[in-house]
């Protein structure tokens, strides 16, 4: 099955054996998991039920049907404590991401790792999964027509961010990624014309720059 290379580097933060595909879509994450040897077993959840019967569909194409089961969820709601020990969350709003995680408060604390991978405002991605006791382990970012971050927290303290961590991701500041100094280059232009008129945008544009900085001094 060929999946995209967003997908492959998802799977590849993979880290136990059961996992939970939240907005599965098409199971592709929890599918092609098993094809590599990664998982045993998987939960392939989505709100709607449109997508969840092409992912059954998919499933039993591949000869997962006892591996890899389907249900309607909203984020957590229909997931039971000790299914799975992985959560993947990917390709959704940032603020939907964090509303899911704020109303699966009781059961997060059950689960050894997420992994994010949020469209936009992920700013607020991380400083929620630290505000529920996950530290970012690893975070990668890629290109694939457009720009992607992909977190990997576990259930454990984790290291102090400042607001500029917060903003663009200090393990990806740590190492230096080119990657990520063209996008702040990229946003920082974009920024540059509305952050006179937009407290958010203003907020951001100093915050880039000051990331800008880091690579400078290095």
């Amino acid at each position: 099955m060929k999946i995209s290379k967003r997908l492959r580097f998802i799977i590849n933060e993979i880290e136990n054996d059961s996992i939970v595909d939240i907005g599965t879509d098409h199971a592709y994450v929890p599918i092609a998991a098993m094809l590599k040897g990664k998982i045993k077993k998987a939960i392939a959840c989505d709100i709607k039920n449109g997508p969840l019967e092409i992912a059954k569909k998919n499933i039993v194409a591949h000869g997962f049907q006892n591996q890899i089961k389907t249900r309607i969820s909203n984020g957590f709601d229909n997931i039971l404590i000790g299914e799975a020990n992985t959560a993947v969350i990917s390709g959704m709003g940032g603020f939907i991401i964090c509303d899911i995680l704020n109303r699966a408060k009781n059961i997060l604390p059950f689960f050894e790792q997420l992994i994010i991978q949020p469209q936009n405002n992920i700013y607020y991605v991380r400083k929620l999964l630290h505000a529920n006791g996950f530290a970012i382990k690893n975070e990668i970012f890629l290109y694939q027509q457009n720009f992607y971050n992909i977190i990997n927290a576990h259930r454990e303290k984790d290291i102090l961010y400042d607001e500029k961590d917060y903003a663009v991701g200090k393990i990806l500041l740590q190492n230096n990624d080119t990657l990520l100094k063209k996008f702040l280059l990229l946003q920082t232009q974009k920024l540059l014309h509305i952050k006179n008129y937009n407290k958010e945008a203003d907020k951001f544009y100093k915050l880039y720059m000051e990331a800008l900085e880091c690579f400078v001094q290095k």
